[in-house]
């Protein structure tokens, strides 16, 4: 029960920031998918190179301009879901930080006589940055952990389904 309203209290705090999230989400999965891809292409571009004289540069030419470019893709969106990441982390933060401390403000007397307003206010930035960082490690790993497995899987599909079967099985 209590896992269900911290749930809803994390979704609550992210509600202001649903596009931020989305475009990590987003871009998690496409650097998850281009960084599969390019040993696919590797893969490609070696099935150019048959026998001595059997080099097809064409073809060759283009697989490597592909794997350049998925790259320069993979970097683009890994470097935009950490500014996404760090947009959202740091911003829910800074609203829990606000709400606190508006709480604080209308807390009684005799609580903050009882204790030690450095250590009130101590916990408080200590817990939300605490908070935020689990947000920054959360979206930047759990979102392209998942769509790396799927995607994986997905490839090996595509390679050699037998193979594919047997490693999940295992």
């Amino acid at each position: 029960m209590k896992r269900k309203h911290l749930w809803k209290q994390i979704a609550t705090h992210l509600s202001p920031y649903k596009l931020y999230v989305f475009a990590v989400i987003l871009s998690s999965a496409l650097s998850s998918i281009l960084s599969l891809a390019i040993p696919f292409t590797v893969g490609q571009s070696i099935d150019t190179m048959l026998g001595e004289n059997g080099v097809n540069f064409s073809a060759l030419t283009l697989c490597l301009v592909q794997i350049g470019i998925m790259t320069a893709a993979v970097a683009i969106f890994q470097w935009l879901g950490h500014i996404f990441s760090h947009k959202v982390a740091y911003s829910v933060g800074k609203d829990m930080r606000k709400a606190a401390f508006d709480r604080l403000q209308i807390t009684p007397l005799s609580y903050i006589d009882s204790h030690p307003l450095g250590d009130v206010v101590s916990r408080i930035m200590t817990d939300t940055d605490r908070f935020s960082d689990g947000l920054i490690l959360g979206f930047s790993q759990l979102f392209s952990g998942v769509i790396t497995i799927i995607g994986t899987l997905t490839f090996m599909l595509l390679i050699e389904p037998l193979i594919t079967v047997i490693v999940v099985l295992l």
